[in-house]
């Protein structure tokens, strides 16, 4: 016995396939708006056998369908990785050719090649070492700063090196050897620095007078 057919308002369209009205999970039968009879009588809870049949082809379709497109998009992919590595190739490829080009234009071979690359390294061994330095004359600045107090109150019970007493300003002070030195360090360190910046100033500011000739001379005729 055929089902009876509903007419074409009344059945929900899915894209091209028509859903069944009773179990809401299945294609409709063509022409009819349930997917089988047995759906229609158990209102969705069974199914013919030739239903089971026709879903399980559907399913394996689309998973088909849903597999190739991955695939698609995996290869669309590894198309773009493939791609990038070789613009990437072609790069190293093109500097490669562009630095032959400049040490033949500038007649620069692999030995004095070798040569720069040693001179760099040991000038590199030398900025290291002058660091070193200057990092120790940081911590002996540092040092000095942090044991100032300390040396300036030493006591001297035994008053090895006699001090001298000096009156400043209504104070009086025992001015002593470690004392001198500790007034004196500074100072002369702070006065270094002073010439040196001044020294240098000067020297930025202070032109080659044949210089200055050209810069004329430039200026007349440019």
């Amino acid at each position: 016995m055929r089902e009876q057919q509903l007419p074409t308002g009344s059945v929900h369209s899915l894209g091209n396939c028509r859903e069944c009205n009773v179990c809401h999970e299945r294609e409709a039968a063509e022409n009819f708006h349930t997917c089988c009879k047995k759906c229609k009588v158990t209102n969705g809870q069974q199914h013919t056998v030739s239903c089971h049949k026709m879903k399980l082809e559907r399913d394996q379709e689309e998973n088909k369908v849903k597999s190739d497109m991955a695939g698609a998009m995996r290869v669309v992919e590894m198309e773009k990785i493939f791609q990038g590595a070789k613009n990437a190739d072609d790069i190293r490829q093109k500097k490669e050719e562009a630095w032959a080009f400049l040490k033949k234009a500038m007649r620069i071979d692999d030995d004095t090649m070798a040569i720069h690359d040693k001179a760099a390294s040991m000038m590199g061994f030398v900025k290291m070492a002058f660091l070193a330095v200057i990092v120790g004359c940081e911590l002996d600045l540092y040092a000095f700063i942090m044991s100032w107090p300390g040396y300036w109150s030493m006591p001297d019970p035994n008053h090895q090196i006699e001090g001298v007493r000096v009156n400043l300003w209504g104070w009086t002070v025992t001015i002593t050897v470690i004392r001198l030195l500790l007034v004196v360090g500074p100072i002369g360190y702070f006065l270094s620095v002073g010439i040196y910046l001044c020294g240098s100033k000067d020297g930025q500011d202070e032109e080659d007078p044949g210089e200055k000739k050209k810069h004329k001379s430039r200026k007349k005729n440019p």
